[in-house]
């Protein structure tokens, strides 16, 4: 279902338009994973729910209305859960991306009682209480098994629209937010591979890493027991490529950004420069993806990087050597006769 409300306000300076829906879908086609034991790579399923609810609030307002000038400003919020409620069989997961990152760090995947957007790599070993669990030499390790590592979605987003009129003079601008939003830096895992990040200088000097290290002993049960470490590992080439670069758990990043969008400054030419037989004449100048603030150490935090040639969830949020966003300048003069 949807609720909604749209409002005007102080004669049409100020809507508001705000709505709520909260729609479940079930019986999803779902492409599945198949076991190399059944000769193929993927098939078909019916099954599964899905349940897609959140906010969407548009607000319009002209602070300023005067004479020569005029300042309108937009406000676009959203925010949005996509939450899988039941898959088929005994199903925890469904990779639904194709497109994967360095080195199979990671992949784009829906969980159960989770996201729809998530994140599936491997992670540390970890004992219930969080602690790392090492191997006897005091290095650490991997999950045997993918695990979920992340969320591609955003928390919420924001579009903020600024239009500022003086007279025959018009500025426009728009400024994109998007928090909560994580990012698979596949790039940084192959630079780190490669011995290209800066993180690899320090190869070759030792470290030790606090956590729980086994004793190669087992208890009654059959149980390995643990102790504190107390033994340091070299970070040679061995640990980054076949130990640290593998993890997906350490290429995931917050990905929040704030850009500018576009910036537009237009100009309408005066009538009386012109004949009867032209009406108006307007010269227009804008820049695209001027500027963009953001945490993430990637080159863009909106990488797609494959785009459209990924089906269902894509590859937003995978980062895997792609190239950012173009930023571009568009200069146009439009005559109405």
């Amino acid at each position: 279902f949807e609720i909604g409300t749209d409002l005007r306000l102080f004669q049409n300076r100020m809507g508001i338009d705000f709505s709520y829906y909260n729609s479940t879908s079930d019986e999803q086609i779902l492409d599945i994973r198949m076991p190399p034991s059944t000769s193929t790579w993927s098939g078909y399923l019916n099954g599964g729910s899905i349940t897609n609810k959140g906010i969407e609030l548009l607000l319009t307002t002209q602070p300023v209305k005067k004479a020569n000038f005029s300042w309108d400003l937009d406000i676009n919020f959203a925010k949005a859960t996509s939450h899988v409620n039941d898959l088929p069989g005994e199903i925890d997961q469904v990779e639904n991306s194709d497109s994967w990152a360095f080195n199979s760090i990671g992949e784009g995947a829906s969980f159960l009682d989770g996201s729809v957007f998530g994140i599936y790599g491997y992670a540390y070993l970890r004992d219930d209480d969080g602690n790392l669990l090492l191997n006897e030499e005091g290095m650490v390790q991997k999950t045997t098994t993918f695990q979920n590592i992340g969320d591609r979605y955003p928390d919420w987003t924001t579009g903020i629209t600024n239009k500022l009129q003086y007279k025959n003079l018009a500025l426009n601008f728009l400024i994109d937010v998007s928090v909560g939003n994580e990012v698979l830096n596949g790039t940084k895992a192959a630079m780190v591979y490669y011995g290209l990040d800066p993180m690899t200088k320090n190869r070759g000097d030792s470290a030790l890493f606090v956590g729980l290290r086994s004793t190669g002993v087992n208890d009654a049960d059959g149980n390995l027991i643990y102790e504190e470490n107390d033994m340091s590992v070299v970070l040679d080439q061995n640990y980054y490529q076949s130990i640290y670069g593998t993890i997906g758990e350490n290429f995931v990043e917050d990905a929040s950004w704030v850009r500018l969008r576009y910036v537009t400054l237009t100009y309408n030419l005066p009538a009386d420069w012109f004949s009867d037989r032209i009406s108006m004449a307007q010269v227009n100048i804008t820049g695209r993806n001027l500027l963009v603030f953001t945490e993430y150490s990637g080159i863009d935090p909106e990488i797609n990087t494959i785009g459209a040639a990924v089906n269902c969830t894509g590859s937003l949020g995978i980062d895997n050597l792609g190239t950012p966003s173009t930023k571009g300048f568009d200069f146009s003069v439009r005559i109405t006769f």
